[in-house]
């Protein structure tokens, strides 16, 4: 017998919108009364999300959105690669809720002045895992 691979079930638009506005880090209320949909029909649309997607909490989906989400157009590559370093110094649990907090920077109309900003904020709150002496 072979193993095949069964394709994700799409999301359905109203799915896209939730996971956007979840990778922005609204509530469920904050989301609900964006969308002008009841708090338990937001709830419904994440659960179905993460069902479909195999995920197990909201960071994920945030992050997921994040990296599987084009750049803007005035996104500067020279900021990705600085995150993507400074990423790489922390602890797993720290680098997830990171790269969610940069999923919200990415989705705010920042200019490129906001990137030092945000830096200058997440530096202070997220300090690199200890290195092993070897």
């Amino acid at each position: 017998m072979t193993d095949t691979l069964v394709p994700e079930p799409p999301l359905t638009p109203r799915e896209v919108e939730v996971v956007e506005l979840v990778s922005q880090g609204m509530t469920n209320r904050e989301i609900a009364n964006e969308l002008g949909i009841a708090v338990d029909t937001v709830k419904e649309h994440v659960n179905n999300v993460l069902h479909k997607k195999r995920m197990k909490n909201r960071v994920q989906l945030a992050v997921w959105h994040h990296l599987s989400t084009p750049p803007k157009p005035n996104a500067h590559p020279e900021h990705c690669d600085q995150l993507a370093q400074f990423a790489e110094t922390l602890s797993e649990p720290d680098r997830i809720s990171f790269y969610t907090s940069f999923a919200r920077y990415c989705a705010s109309e920042v200019h490129p002045r906001g990137f030092s900003q945000f830096m200058e904020i997440m530096r202070p709150i997220y300090r690199p895992k200890p290195q092993h002496a070897a």
